[in-house]
């Protein structure tokens, strides 16, 4: 079977970074080969720096919203302590 030498470059459609040193060629046990390019590092810290700032705000959201459901059962609480409180105390004035 004849073979045939091919060079190539690759870049990356995102950015534009020359990809050739993280190329890597594999042999396969049917007719073709395969070419397996990883993405370029500037692209993966960019998504990682993506995702982190997600998370980041995502996190910040879901702690909002907990401090508030906090601040709500605070809030009912101490209306519920307060009237029970002053049902005692009116209970307790009356009976004296």
């Amino acid at each position: 079977m004849p073979t045939l030498d091919v060079e190539f470059e690759i870049f990356c459609a995102e950015c534009g970074t020359d990809l050739g040193n993280g190329v890597e060629v594999k042999e396969a046990e049917a007719f073709e080969d395969y070419v397996f390019v990883p993405p370029c590092e500037k692209c993966l810290e960019a998504a990682k720096d993506e995702g982190d700032a997600e998370g980041y705000a995502q996190g910040e959201q879901e702690a909002l919203a907990a401090q508030e459901d906090v601040d709500e059962a605070y809030e009912r609480g101490r209306k519920e302590g307060y009237a029970e409180g002053y049902d005692e105390g009116y209970k307790a004035g009356v009976e004296e």
